[in-house]
């Protein structure tokens, strides 16, 4: 699942102005029903949350959090 869901690609959708499940959703070409079982199986194995360089993706609730160099 990981592949199909990279967690750049949560961070590339924020940036793109991507505000909800349903518009991520879509932008990824899923339904939210898989989303949301993608989102489950990353919270089993990360937690709530994942650094990703000077980002975080945040499970629940959903969202990114940017921070600045």
């Amino acid at each position: 699942m990981r592949n199909l869901f990279p967690f750049n690609a949560f961070i590339q959708a924020h940036k793109q102005g991507v505000k909800n499940r349903f518009e991520l959703a879509e932008h990824l070409g899923v339904t939210e029903e898989f989303l949301d079982s993608a989102i489950n199986r990353y919270i089993e194995k990360y937690g709530t949350h994942v650094k990703v360089g000077l980002s975080t993706v945040i499970f629940e609730p959903l969202g990114v959090l940017e921070l600045f160099e």
